[in-house]
């Protein structure tokens, strides 16, 4: 692919120019019409305010050449897995729609295809970033969906490992893609026990959200075990103490709901650990 510096030698000579600057100091000199008719953003700075230059210091110069580079080439191509994220949020902060489309269509491709324990993780890394810091769901929603029917135990696994690392949206997350794993779940909640004299927020903010009727009803030898570790917490406080009754307590209505609910055609294999 031809390189921005390239692309900005031959057109500036011959177009209405601007400046852009990068966080190393660096100035480009870009055509306006190729910025602003691709950007509303820029069309507003550039245009409607009279703007000649325009500073770009919280993406890296490298990313930005490339963003130019597309907005130049009109397409995105095939991009390297390092370069998505800065370009899908240059698209997003300059409200490039064909391009952030374009980079949201290229990860839900990776998607369909992911199979290896690393294009999971990458995956989920993205989608959570997409939905925790540019508050958007969608690819979010969709890698549940393309993920429901796959193995994720790799996945769950590293990130429960240490729920205390996670956040509330992450482990929901990784709840919805938890469902048919219940044993490992369970499995994964007592590692996080083990060693700990208190019941952590992290841990409680799991079980708080978990379908404990799926896991009694799945595994209640597991389940029980979970319940009474907490219990034997050598610190465990009256508000943890608390937790556990209304868990059970919980769980029983659940499980007698589930009871009077379920079909006989329901397949527990993917029933959802996220309670709704």
């Amino acid at each position: 692919m031809e390189t921005f510096q390239h692309i900005n030698c031959r057109l500036a000579m011959e177009d209405v120019t601007v400046l852009i600057k990068l966080k190393t100091g660096e100035q480009l000199v870009v055509p306006e019409d190729l910025l602003i008719s691709n950007s509303p953003v820029f069309k507003r700075l550039f245009v409607d305010l009279k703007f000649d230059e325009h500073v770009i210091d919280d993406f890296s110069p490298d990313s930005v050449r490339y963003f130019l580079t597309l907005l130049e080439n009109g397409s995105l191509g095939d991009i390297e897995d390092n370069m998505f994220k800065e370009i899908h949020k240059l698209g997003s902060a300059f409200e490039v729609d064909w391009l952030r489309e374009s980079c949201r269509e290229w990860l839900r491709d990776k998607m369909k295809s992911a199979s290896s324990k690393e294009d999971k993780l990458y995956l989920f890394e993205e989608c959570c970033f997409i939905k925790d810091k540019l508050k958007d769901e969608v690819l979010v929603n969709d890698l549940v969906e393309v993920f429901t029917h796959k193995d994720n135990s790799p996945l769950l696994r590293h990130y429960l490992s240490d729920m205390s690392k996670l956040e509330e949206s992450q482990i929901d997350v990784l709840l919805q893609l938890g469902g048919g794993h219940v044993q490992l779940f369970l499995d994964i909640i007592l590692h996080n026990l083990r060693g700990q004299n208190t019941l952590g927020p992290k841990l409680k903010y799991v079980l708080d959200n978990m379908n404990l009727a799926a896991c009694c009803e799945i595994n209640e030898g597991l389940y029980l075990e979970v319940i009474d570790t907490i219990a034997e917490l050598s610190d465990v406080s009256a508000a943890d103490l608390r937790i556990v009754n209304k868990l059970i307590t919980n769980t029983v209505k659940l499980v007698s709901t589930r009871k009077k609910e379920k079909s006989t055609d329901c397949d527990s294999a993917l029933i959802p650990l996220l309670r709704s």
